[in-house]
């Protein structure tokens, strides 16, 4: 049986504060289907920036003007906005649902140009978040502090100035259609900083799967559209400690039994093989599993130290074959 070697990563949705109930908005854990739905979205745009660069991505921020719709309203708001200006105007991308900490409903679209286009290039970026930071400033101070006024539309007026000639054209395009459909405020900018962006829109996935709003259940909160291509699907195991020592406890067993890959569990036990034999993968111990991951040849320090358990092992697991197995000739 082939295992390869332990490779950790070091990704932040495997982190505390961002998947198991760290962050101030809720203390809900979230199911292992839901973090693999947020890391899967995440490596899929890694993928997409390792293969295009960032200057044809868009990040477009799209919200409701008062009164917010409820869903099926927003749903099909949205879609009509994706099918009629987004499909008609960029080659692919996709759709992530968010709220704001105030609890409205909004979405963010990241769309790829057409081939040659480029948002990113001579765009002012420092001035775009000195203008943000004045912006927040003004609306905390209720309107009052007009120097913060001044300086967030002289700084927001120099990086629109700093834009160039696509960039300008989708502005007009999307805030047309924004008006055109009803929505309220809509930014569309470059892409700053890649691995920041990819990771704040897999933090919108996950707090939008741990905060649980009522209105929100049944809600897909990522949707690709056009060609997209897709690379990473839900079916992958995660390299951590735990996961690879499980799976040196499941190599031992195939060298026990036999097998050369992993396949071979299911062929001769069935697609149930895991709860066959569970429990006896359990037994097996921590260092014989490390030792397994490397070689199908125990150390003979280790067979004289667990000869008993691994007696023991071996005993269960033929006869688990006896029982449950199909014929031998079956998995070859």
């Amino acid at each position: 049986m082939s295992i390869d070697a332990p490779n950790h990563i070091d990704s932040c949705l495997l982190r505390n504060n961002c998947l198991t109930g760290g962050d101030t908005a809720s203390n809900r854990q979230l199911t292992s289907a839901q973090k693999k739905s947020a890391e899967s979205f995440r490596l899929e745009f890694d993928s997409l920036v390792a293969s295009l660069g960032i200057k044809p991505l868009l990040f477009v921020t799209l919200t409701f003007a008062e009164p917010v719709p409820d869903r099926v309203g927003r749903e099909a708001q949205c879609l009509k906005f994706r099918k009629s200006v987004l499909e008609a105007h960029f080659e692919y991308g996709f759709t992530v649902f968010d709220r704001s900490a105030t609890g409205r409903p909004h979405y963010h679209f990241i769309a790829v140009s057409r081939s040659g286009t480029d948002f990113h290039t001579g765009f002012d970026f420092a001035a775009w978040d000195a203008g943000q930071a004045a912006e927040r400033k003004w609306n905390k101070s209720q309107h009052t502090d007009h120097a913060a006024e001044r300086q967030w539309r002289g700084t927001v007026a120099a990086s629109v100035s700093s834009a160039g000639a696509d960039l300008r054209v989708a502005w007009e395009v999307l805030q047309a259609a924004a008006e055109r459909f009803g929505f309220g405020r809509i930014n569309a900018l470059p892409i700053k900083d890649a691995v920041a962006c990819g990771l704040y829109l897999a933090k919108c996935v996950t707090n939008g799967f741990r905060d649980d709003h009522p209105d929100d259940r049944g809600v897909r909160r990522v949707r690709f559209w056009g060609s997209f291509p897709r690379r990473v699907c839900l079916k992958f195991q995660r390299v951590t400690e735990r996961s690879t020592r499980w799976r040196g406890k499941v190599a031992f067993c195939a060298h026990v039994l036999g097998f050369r890959d992993f396949d071979d569990f299911a062929r001769c036990f069935g697609p149930r093989w895991f709860i066959y034999l569970k429990g006896i993968i359990r037994l097996v111990p921590n260092r014989v599993a490390d030792a397994s991951i490397l070689s199908p040849h125990l150390p003979l320090q280790l067979i004289e130290e667990y000869r008993s358990r691994i007696e023991k092992i071996e005993t269960e697991l033929l006869d688990r074959v006896e029982r449950f197995g199909r014929p031998m000739q079956s998995v070859r």
